[in-house]
């Protein structure tokens, strides 16, 4: 579905970009960021970059609560296929009854498969590993791992705590969106930039977002879940 099918006046990665920077600088910034407004320019302290990361991080996780969400159902009907045809790891002669009872090597095999559909096209983890030339991609790569375990003991405690169950998935869609970003401009100049107009890039300077985060707000905007949350995020739904 294209993105004029599902909003009255059609949005493009460039015009989301552009109310970023009416609707941030006027709204959001003004709430978020000391000294955005211009009686108050005077009055207050420069605006720090911890306080731009800040604001900037609040967006990025805004973004991707429905892509976490998404990825935790869909993984959720995975691991319940496998348990129906998977033998429990304590006694192969009984069908396994609940995640708890599968083999940790299969199911993080299983979470790794995935990731990578989750990644395609553009990579996988494999290619991430490949691309030892790329910062970006070399610190995914090692912290991929980590979020993969933490995924699996998620998936085989039912008793985990919702805030680190929460946590995880976030972690893992800003993966999704990073390696995504990773594999399409992987090799070249990311040139997020070109794509936006000049007062779209003062707001994203103002606010530290980098060609990487710009890309996944673009890529987000090609979703219709994920738009109808950046608009209602940027004061363009109630």
């Amino acid at each position: 579905m294209q993105i004029h099918e599902i909003t009255r006046r059609r949005i493009n990665e460039a015009g989301i970009m552009g109310q970023i920077g009416s609707n941030i600088a006027t709204g959001m910034a003004n709430k978020l960021l000391p000294g955005s407004v211009p009686a108050d320019q005077y009055a207050t302290a420069p605006v720090s970059a911890n306080q731009r990361q800040a604001v900037a991080g609040q967006m990025n996780r805004s973004l991707l609560a429905p892509l976490a969400k998404q990825m935790q159902q869909r993984w959720a009907q995975v691991v319940q296929q496998l348990v129906s045809t998977s033998k429990s790891v304590a006694d192969p002669k009984i069908p396994a009854t609940g995640a708890d009872q599968l083999a940790p090597a299969e199911l993080t095999q299983e979470f790794e498969k995935f990731l990578n559909s989750l990644f395609a096209p553009s990579i996988d983890i494999a290619g991430l590993a490949a691309l030892s030339d790329n910062n970006d991609a070399r610190m995914l790569s090692q912290q991929l791992p980590v979020q993969i375990q933490s995924a699996i003991d998620v998936t085989m405690d039912p008793k985990t705590n919702a805030g680190k169950a929460n946590k995880t998935w976030m972690d893992l869609a800003t993966s999704v969106q990073r390696a995504k970003s990773i594999g399409q401009f992987s090799g070249t100049r990311r040139t997020a930039y070109n794509r936006v107009n000049p007062q779209a890039q003062k707001v994203a300077d103002q606010l530290d977002l980098d060609d990487n985060q710009i890309v996944q707000m673009q890529q987000m905007a090609r979703d219709p879940a994920s738009l109808a949350v950046l608009q209602q995020l940027l004061g363009m739904k109630k």
